[in-house]
């Protein structure tokens, strides 16, 4: 089997409701969120695409590479979706805005550890049943499914998951995998 190229996705289309701001433009970095993931992923190579919605796009500037939202609000699978219609060729390393200490190294993990030889390939902690699945690297085979689940008005990633062939990877500092979706979940570190 042929290793397909990979492209990267920076997920920030969400409504940040929980937050009470756009998560994107959080600065924890020194810079909005969305800027710290880009350069980050553009640091080891990748090609990388903000996944926004039409309102974002306006207000990110044209130096950034863009995917914008064909079906708006469903989420992380409609990011994955426009992305998949974009370049239906590539594999999409996907990385949501809200992951604020998401580091060089465990992206650098996905990448290396990317065969193509599943539809999908994420993390997992230890102590949970459910895949990190908006910190994962998605095959083109997956762009069928979604478009099903899409037309179904199925827009859980858990559930999508559960229909693909998943490699999944454990990491030692779990605290990478943190998501913050308030604002008592700005402090980076343990989860």
């Amino acid at each position: 089997m042929g290793q397909t190229s990979i492209k990267a996705l920076v997920l920030i289309g969400g409504k940040s409701s929980r937050m009470g701001t756009d998560k994107y433009l959080l600065d924890i970095h020194g810079k909005p969120q969305y800027q710290h993931l880009y350069a980050l992923l553009n640091s080891l190579g990748l090609e990388t695409y903000i996944s926004c919605s039409a309102s974002q796009k306006a207000s990110i500037p044209d130096v950034y590479r863009k995917v914008v939202d064909i079906i708006p609000d469903i989420g992380p699978i409609g990011g994955l979706h426009s992305a998949m219609s974009f370049d239906n060729k590539s594999a999409w390393l996907v990385v949501a805005c809200d992951l604020i200490n998401v580091n060089v190294e465990t992206i650098s993990l996905l990448k290396d550890e990317w065969d193509g030889h599943h539809d999908v390939l994420c993390f997992k902690r230890r102590q949970s049943e459910f895949y990190e699945t908006t910190l994962a690297i998605y095959s083109p085979r997956c762009e069928g499914q979604i478009q099903s689940f899409i037309q179904e008005e199925k827009f859980g990633m858990q559930k999508l998951l559960k229909t693909c062939k998943v490699k999944f990877l454990t990491i030692n500092d779990e605290s990478v995998l943190k998501n913050a979706n308030a604002r008592c979940d700005l402090n980076p570190g343990k989860v």
